[in-house]
Parts: structure tokens; sequence; C-alpha cells
């Protein structure tokens, strides 16, 4: 004889289970998307998500500029945040995510390193972990309110088209080194900030 144990659970503990257990696990997710169909996107936000650095504990906030760039994507859906490198664009950047994702305004953040994306199209097959795996990132935009960022972005591409390209409820933060004239750009620390700086890299 066997003995089964049945264990009732909510859908609370059910979501947990998947996101502790099912969703970090490829071979897992594939054996079951044959039932449950959503699973691989489910996966496939899971992972970009998760590409979301958070901002370093000894960050140095940027409130107005911060202000700005959400300020611009709410009226243009795409904000261009640029500088010199060593200023803090990618921090900034991660602040912005992490504030709009407790904000409840976005409930994705799909998160690209852009330093060799060179179209807009290779974003419908963007690898997104070190296993090649690749997911279409425009696609996961018109899933869910979300922010695409791209990260440290090098090549020109049409912003507008990138714009149309996202979901009607998506946003979009660029982050380059070079300056448009239309975008919101960090400045140069203070002397106050720089010292500040310092102080931390050198604790």
């Amino acid at each position: 004889s066997f003995d089964i144990q049945l264990e009732i659970l909510d859908s609370q503990r059910i979501g947990e289970i998947m996101a502790d257990t099912v969703l970090p696990s490829d071979a897992s997710v594939d054996v079951l998307a044959e039932f449950v169909p959503l699973l691989t996107q489910i996966r496939d936000e899971y992972v970009a998500t998760h590409l979301a650095p958070d901002p370093v504990v000894d960050y140095l906030e940027r409130e107005d500029v911060e202000r700005r760039v959400i300020e611009r994507m709410d009226t243009a859906k795409v904000a261009v945040l640029s500088g010199i490198g060593g200023l803090g664009k990618s921090q900034t950047a991660a602040s912005v995510a992490a504030s709009l994702r407790r904000s409840g305004v976005c409930e994705t953040v799909v998160w690209i390193d852009a330093g060799d994306l060179a179209s807009i199209d290779a974003l419908r097959g963007i690898e997104i972990d070190r296993r090649g795996r690749r997911v279409n990132a425009l696609a996961l935009t018109h899933i869910t309110s979300s922010l695409l960022v791209l990260d440290d972005l090098q090549h020109d591409i049409d912003l507008r088209a990138l714009s149309e390209a996202c979901g009607s409820h998506a946003r979009v933060l660029v982050t380059r080194r070079t300056i448009g004239h239309d975008d919101v750009q960090v400045p140069l620390l203070d002397e106050a900030k720089a010292r500040k700086l310092l102080a931390h890299g050198l604790a």
C-alpha cells in the first residue's frame, strides 16, 4: 500500500511555490508549459524583470533628475538620460525603475544591456541570460504596464519608432553618453556630492 498525502494550497501559496521552485528552472517550465502555456510568458517576464539591478547602498539620489525622467516618460513615453561616463546614469535608471515598481505604475521592468544593440528589430530576439535563451522584449511591453530600460545605448536608433513598437502602456528609458537636445542630462557632481561619493569609496 502507498501513503498518499493531499495538501490543499491557496492561490498565494501556489504562487510562492511557482516563484521559488518552478520559474527559476527552465527544465520545469518546459515540462509544465505543455499543460500551462502561460508559464513560458511568466518565466520570460520573471527573468527579464530580475535583470534590473537594485540601486547600490551608497547611491547618491538625484531627485530632480529622477523627477524629470518620470515626467518625460509620462508625457512622451520615451526618456533619454545622458551624460559622460561615471556620473551614475545606470544607477539613476535603476532607482527610477525601483520607484515605478514600488508605486505600481509599472508591473514589469525589462532591463537590457544595450551596448551592442544596433536596431529595434534586435529587441525581438534579445538574449536575456547566459544560457543563450532569447525573448521578444518588445512583446513583453505589450502584456502589462511595463518599463523598458535600454542601458548604455551606443548605436543611433529611431526612438520614435521604438516608442511605437512598444505597448501603449509601456514606458521607455534610455541611458547613453551622447547627448541630444531633448535628453535629460545628468549634471556633474557638485563639491559636496563629490566629497560624499569619495568618502563612500574610501570607507
